[in-house]
Parts: C-alpha cells; structure tokens; sequence
C-alpha cells in the first residue's frame, strides 16, 4: 500500500498538519488516511466536487430522518451505522437501495453508495474543512449547511448551492496550500507510469513518458521533461521533509550527503558588532533567487552580454537544472528537438511556414548533438571571459595576489575588444553595471559547465554523438510523422500547448 506520507508530498506543512490533526486519532486505518487525502485533493471517479454533492445531499437526506441535528456539525458524532439505518427507514426519494441490501444517494448529479466507509469519508472531510486554518471556516460551514437540516430546504436548488460553495471553499483551499494545484492530478499520471517503471527516471523516460498512452497532459517533449524534472523535485523534497520531521538531525552525516549541503548556523556571527546593517553598501544588487533569474539578470540587464540566441540555448539548461545534469542524453534531446515540435505547432496555428510540415517532421534542421557541445562549450569560454572582465573592474591593480593579477590582466585585455555602446562608459560605471550582473554570470556558468561535463562523460567522442542523435532524429521524426502528419487533430492540440 502506498505511504500517506509519500501521498502529500504536493501539499504545504500548513496542509500536512490540518490533515494529521483529523486523522492522529488512533481510528483512522492507512487506506482511511490514504482514501480522505484522495478526496481532498482528487474527489472521486475524477470529479473534485462529487464529495462535496456527497456531504450535501447527505445532509439533505438526514432531514427526512428521524435524527435531529441541531446543526450541521452533529454530523460529526453520528455513528456511520446509525446514519445508516435512520436512511434505510425513511421515505427519502432520494435513498435507494441495492440488489445486496446496500443503499445510495441519487439525483441528478449522481449517485453515492452510502457504505459506512463512504459516510465516514464524508464526516472526515467536513471535520477537515471546519478545523483547517484554524478554524476559520466553521461559521461558513454552517451558515452553508444548516439550512439543509430543513426538508424542504428553501430555495430553488438548495443542494446544489450548498455544492457550489462547499467545492469553491476547498478548490481555495488547495489553491493556497498546496505546492501546485494541478500537482495531485499530473503526479497522479506520473507516478502510475515511473511506478511501472521501478520508480526510475533516466534518459529514455521523458521520450517514453511523452508518447504514452497514459499521458494524456504533458502534449509535448518539453512538456513531458519539465513535468518529470517537477515531480522528482517535489519527491526529493517530501523525502526531505519528511526526515526533518522525524527529528533527524541536520547535521547527520547521511543527511549532509543526501542534500550535498552544509546548514548554515544562524549563530555564527552573533557576536560580531561590525556585522551590522549599517556596515552593508548602501545599494546591494538583488540576488537571483531562480535560475530563470539569473540568466534574465544578464540578457536584459544594460550591458549586453548574453544575445537572443545565446539565450534560447541557455534557457532550457537552465531550466532544467541538476535534473538535466543528471539525465544529459533527455536534455540533449530537449535541446536539438523542442525547437521542431515548437516550429511545427506554429505551422498549425498560424498557417504559415517556412517550411512544409512534410518535411520538417522529418528534423533536418535540428542541432546534431556535436554542434550543441561545441555551442556550449563556446558559451562557457564567454562566460568566462565575462567573469574576468568583472573581476578586472572589481579589484584594483595593486593586488599582492598572483592568481588575480593574471587574470585581471586577462580581463582588461578583453575588455579593450569590446565594441558595444553599452562598454562605452568610464571604468566605475562600468564597475557598477558589473556588480549588478556578478551573481547572475556565476549561476549561469556554474550550470553551463556542469550540464557540459555531463554531455562529455554521456557522450564523450564526436562520434558517439553522432550516432546518438541520429538514432534519436529517427525516434523523432516517426514520433513527429505520427503526431502532426497521421492524426493532425491530435498536433492541432499540441499547438496550443507548446
């Protein structure tokens, strides 16, 4: 059985703990739990709102009962059993009743086998609702389900309005307490498919995740890439969680190993008086706090660094982060062909192309992966010049340090090269417009020189690269002549998706 634990894993520690609040109770069974953080997040039968219509025509269903509730909260500490029979001897239109002695809830929404599970279920989720963010929620409960103790209830659809606000309160919910809202259902899909795969991710998952038939969200490669690369971060960051919450402690060696980090010690400069806010520069660059960021810091800052080109090689990298480290052969294919599927969406929706369908699904305007590693491997070089002309503006030419002095040298040399306006300025504005985009330069050669190496030790001759990109230009263009050639309805979507 699957691990409840594993099961949040999308949903904030605020979330996590409402939901341990009404299922510690020493009552609630590991399929109960896993069955209520389902209906939370999913519904059921793939209907969000079915169990909130559940609670509702419950409700209403109760009036013609003989159990008086003297409010909607009552419901809380009926026995399922007792629910249970109160239904079965009552003259409700709505309760019906099974070949096997079982009953249900029918209108035209749907029907509800009333099982004591189910009813429990639905006890459980309002609990969940009432006593989450601190309660806040209570009086609305009511306000929203009390008036269905009446029967008939007033107004013209009164289960269905209760429904509606019952479905939008949790739909805010999710929205504001878990880590994607359309994490539960894509992970949902992605874990069925890595499952049957062992629960492992390498190169040839994203291809195969794409053209599965059980991917019915992710339309395209790069689609289907970034989905993976999202889930496996959000795993690693419950298994994460999850240590910390058991108490392991965060300086146990296992655990430094895991997250390959050392954490920091708040305590460390408590005793420097110098270390104070008003020692800092009056004007501090704000500091990248993604890897999107980072390259936006030096393609759009005043000095021009990084050209359109550059960047759109650099974006998926760095996009794709350590988990395109981890799987260089899946971004190498992300790189040489999103760029095709991308051209070939926009032929569908706009009609226009400077090629024809036909023949570009057939990829012979793709980067072969030889091309890509000199391109990178050349972007590195200029990152690094970069970083030498910002540590040659940054120290001074005194510096005792021999290291430096050859590289400020370095730095001033390629410096004097540049011909951009935007270099056209005295030595200190310059110094200034560099201290800006330092932080950014660091990040994007950090990751550039790490997705390189990557490549090399996958890929490591010429050779081996060309074998590797045309064996997988031949998956792609049968993957291409399927998709937007055999069932162009099935590419017309896509194109609206990439």
């Amino acid at each position: 059985m699957a691990n409840t634990e594993d099961t949040l894993f999308t949903w904030s520690v605020a979330a996590r703990s409402d939901f341990r609040a009404v299922t510690d109770d020493g009552r609630c069974s590991d399929r109960f739990k896993l069955a209520l953080a389902a209906t939370i997040a999913q519904g059921w039968d793939n209907n969000r709102d079915k169990p909130a219509w559940a609670l509702a025509a419950l409700m209403q269903a109760l009036a013609r009962t003989e159990l008086a509730l003297a409010t909607c909260l009552d419901l809380l500490w009926l026995a399922p059993a007792d629910i249970l029979a109160a239904l079965r001897d009552c003259d409700e239109a709505g309760v019906g009743r099974n070949d096997d002695g079982s009953l249900y809830l029918k209108d035209k929404r749907g029907t509800f086998r009333l099982s004591p599970f189910r009813v429990r279920l639905v006890q459980k989720l309002l609990e969940f609702v009432v006593s989450c963010d601190d309660f806040a929620h209570g009086p609305t409960m009511v306000d929203m389900l009390d008036p269905l103790r009446e029967y008939p209830a007033q107004g013209t659809d009164p289960v269905g309005e209760a429904t509606r606000a019952f479905a939008k309160l949790l739909y805010r919910y999710r929205e504001t307490h878990f880590d994607d809202s359309r994490a539960n259902a894509t992970f949902t899909v992605i874990r069925g498919f890595t499952h049957g795969l062992g629960d492992i991710i390498d190169d040839d998952t994203p291809f195969a995740f794409w053209m599965s038939q059980d991917n019915t969200i992710f339309r395209t490669y790069a689609a289907s890439f970034y989905g993976l690369r999202d889930y496996a971060a959000a795993l690693s960051e419950a298994v994460t969680r999850a240590a910390m919450e058991k108490g392991l402690d965060a300086t146990h060696p296992g655990l430094q190993k895991e997250l390959s980090v050392e954490p920091d010690d708040p305590f460390t400069d408590e005793h420097d008086g110098e270390a104070t806010a008003a020692a800092l520069p009056e004007e501090t660059p704000p500091v990248p706090q993604t890897a999107e960021e980072a390259l936006k810091s030096i393609a759009e800052g005043e000095l021009k660094i990084v050209k359109q080109k550059e960047r759109a090689l650099l974006s998926p990298i760095m996009q794709a982060g350590a988990f395109g480290v981890s799987l260089p052969r899946a971004t190498a294919r992300l790189l040489a062909f999103h760029p095709i599927q991308s051209a070939l969406s926009n032929s569908l929706r706009t009609g226009k192309a400077l090629l024809p369908i036909e023949e570009r699904v057939h990829c012979s305007e793709a980067r072969g992966y030889s091309d890509l590693a000199s391109d990178l491997q050349a972007l590195e070089s200029a990152m690094t010049d970069w970083m030498k002309i910002a540590l040659a503006l940054r120290i001074g030419q005194d510096t005792e340090d021999a290291r430096l002095a050859e590289i400020r040298e370095a730095g001033v040399v390629l410096l004097k090269k540049k011909r951009s306006k935007s270099f056209d300025r005295p030595p200190e504005q310059l110094a200034t417009a560099f201290k800006g985009v330092e932080t950014g330069l660091i990040s994007v050669n950090a990751a550039l020189r790490g997705y390189s190496q990557a490549l090399r030790r996958g890929l490591s001759s010429d050779a081996e690269m060309g074998s590797a990109f045309e064996a997988d230009r031949a998956r792609f263009r049968d993957a291409f002549t399927r998709l937007y050639l055999e069932t162009p309805a099935q590419g017309q979507t896509q194109s609206q998706e990439v």
